[in-house]
């Protein structure tokens, strides 16, 4: 299986890419590596360019902007990786009828330890901007890939 893992510079997307790579064909890709896996996944058509061309079974998208104080401060930079990013790989998936697993954040949650565990039907509070980011992230993916939306804050 081809899988291609997004966020290969960051933690996350290094374990799951050294995880894969046991049994399958693994391209890593993120915004700070240099060359053929530097992609920027807030242009859209350098996204779907790439994707298309490698065609892969699975795509796993870790890539995010995760400093909570970076995103408070560029909120701009912090919409446009988090969730314009991820809009921009669901999009190219869904063109190429690829499965895709959205690594997310509990800090779509207000962190009330009440309600813990959360479940995807609880409804999300963030209590920041990076929270907020990925929230939007998560209602993009939903509504791409299974027509469904998670529950709104009111």
């Amino acid at each position: 299986m081809k899988v291609l893992v997004t966020g290969t510079a960051g933690m996350l997307g290094q374990e799951i890419e050294s995880v894969f790579k046991k049994k399958n064909e693994v391209i890593g890709i993120d915004l700070a590596l240099k060359g053929r896996n530097s992609v920027d996944i807030t242009k859209p058509k350098q996204v779907i360019n790439f994707i298309k061309q490698e065609m892969p079974d699975l795509v796993i998208h870790c890539i995010g902007l995760r400093d909570v104080d970076e995103c408070e401060n560029n909120r701009n930079k912090a919409l446009l990786v988090n969730t314009i990013g991820t809009k921009n790989v669901a999009l190219a998936t869904k063109m190429i009828d690829c499965p895709m697993v959205h690594i997310s954040s509990d800090s779509v949650f207000a962190g009330d330890e009440s309600k813990a565990p959360y479940t995807e039907f609880d409804c999300p509070n963030p209590v920041n901007f990076y929270g907020y980011t990925k929230w939007k992230a998560e209602e993009i993916v939903s509504s791409l890939v299974n027509n469904t939306t998670f529950p709104s804050t009111k």
